[in-house]
């Protein structure tokens, strides 16, 4: 449900979808890490979400 509406939202927002191109240029130079402070390695923590963003990006 989470992943559902923060990708809804994502998507909706010119300016995120600006920020994750961008995110994307920069990871084919550099590495980029996202951080946060949840607890564990849920793959429904934005961070997994913008980092399936970002390589779907790079693949298009």
């Amino acid at each position: 449900m989470y992943k559902k509406r923060f990708l809804s939202e994502i998507k909706n927002n010119p300016a995120a979808l600006d920020e994750i191109k961008e995110l994307g240029q920069m990871s084919r130079d550099q590495v980029v890490t996202l951080l946060c402070h949840c607890i564990g390695m849920d793959k429904d923590c934005h961070r997994f979400i913008i980092q399936e963003l970002v390589e779907r990006e790079n693949r298009d």
